[in-house]
């Protein structure tokens, strides 16, 4: 077990651990019943002291130890020997790796100084000692088999302690090896943590104005939809208005329809009854000889361009303008209508179109014609969506499609 430690250096060779090894105070309990014992065992064999004192070295220490206890300083005596055990125990923990080649360069590192202050060692194992005098010059006898014994098993008992304390030592060293990678340990994993930890407040810094930036974005979005809600009530109400005004253009339409249709059955009795009267058909007025022949010889003009225009066209027609259409080759105007020379409200006439044939019957003695598309009146729906104005002879309810458009701001009348 001794082979296997390692001396690190001086911190490592002084550890005390509170588990197996001892301390000094300890130590010393512990030696003094052997001390004990073994001065029991000299005071039964009075040379065996003067035996164990068989060295410059010991013979100095006895010769100290004995001062102090001369003067009463025990407890000085009890330091002297802890450092004298001290320096034994290091002694016999050296002497196990005495021929290990690092323990030359561990000793180099441990940076002594070279103070000539170093203990003579003692005889080396198998050298003669040879018996010194004392101060009377008595020669000290060799030790007996018995003596030599109790040195032997003093000597065990000393290297059982070393060895107890070389496997504590052992045992410190792992536990503060272990220690010091744990503490490393714990430092690379606070290090990660403290990163980890700062990138987790960053990206929460990240998530956090997201959030913000999202909840911007909701209160514009509920901004707008709250606008996107009002106009579509608006646009609702205002559908309403047009599908309502429309109906009531629609009647009003056909109320001046039945009108006119009344005013030229009237018209039509009216002539047929002058014609009755005058005995001749009204294309014959014009050859009576009589002094109111200009006035009557106009009846047959007019009746010849109500022929002429009673004629019906139906087909798709090129728009001239929101106005005016070319159809089979003739140019028509449509009846209560009056263009604005806006090509938009043309090229707007143009696509509601798409196409479509229209069905026109005529409406007035100059080529002015009352056209429908899908039985729609095609010039109520121009003046609806304000591809013009109402002429001057419109009926009523051009007149008011006119003026919603007007009130509405649409076609000629966003300007």
């Amino acid at each position: 077990m001794a082979e296997n430690q390692t001396l690190t250096g001086e911190s490592n060779l002084g550890l005390r651990s509170r588990s197996n090894i001892q301390d000094l105070r300890t130590t010393e309990r512990d030696s003094k019943p052997v001390s004990r014992t073994e001065t029991s065992g000299v005071g039964n064999a009075p040379n065996v002291l003067h035996l164990l004192v068989n060295s410059p070295e010991r013979r100095q220490f006895a010769k100290d130890l004995e001062h102090l206890l001369r003067d009463g300083k025990i407890e000085e005596a009890e330091s002297h020997l802890s450092k004298a055990i001290n320096v034994a125990t290091f002694a016999i923990l050296l002497q196990d790796q005495l021929r290990t080649p690092s323990l030359l360069a561990e000793l180099q590192t441990l940076g002594l100084r070279d103070d000539n202050q170093s203990t003579a060692l003692p005889a080396a194992a198998g050298q003669h000692v040879a018996p010194s005098p004392d101060s009377s010059g008595a020669t000290h006898v060799v030790p007996t088999s018995d003596e030599l014994a109790e040195l032997k098993a003093a000597r065990d008992r000393e290297q059982q302690r070393a060895d107890a304390l070389s496997r504590d030592l052992a045992t410190v060293t792992e536990e503060l090896h272990a220690l010091q990678a744990l503490r490393a340990q714990e430092a690379a994993s606070a290090a990660v943590n403290a990163q980890q930890w700062a990138e987790l407040k960053a990206s929460f810094e990240k998530e956090r104005e997201r959030a913000d930036a999202v909840r911007r974005d909701l209160a514009v979005m509920a901004e707008e939809r709250h606008a996107l809600q009002q106009l579509r009530g608006q646009d609702a109400v205002l559908a309403a208005d047009s599908r309502r005004e429309l109906q009531e253009l629609k009647e009003q339409l056909g109320r001046e329809r039945q009108r006119n249709r009344a005013a030229s059955a009237v018209h039509q009795k009216a002539e047929q009854s002058q014609s009755s009267k005058s005995g001749e058909p009204i294309g014959m007025a014009s050859l009576a000889p009589s002094h109111g022949a200009s006035s009557l010889g106009s009846l047959p003009v007019r009746a010849a361009a109500v022929q002429a225009n009673t004629y019906r066209l139906r087909g798709v027609p090129n728009v001239v303008d929101a106005a005016t259409l070319s159809l089979q080759g003739r140019t028509i105007h449509l009846f209560g209508v009056q263009a604005d020379g806006d090509a938009g409200s043309a090229n707007e006439l143009t696509k509601y179109l798409d196409g479509r044939e229209v069905d026109c019957e005529p409406a007035g003695p100059t080529d002015v014609y009352r056209c429908q598309v899908d039985r729609m009146d095609l010039s109520l729906v121009v003046l609806f969506n304000g591809g013009g104005r109402a002429a001057p002879d419109a009926p009523p309810g051009l007149t008011l499609a006119a003026d919603r458009a007007r009130s509405a701001r649409v076609g000629v009348w966003s300007k």
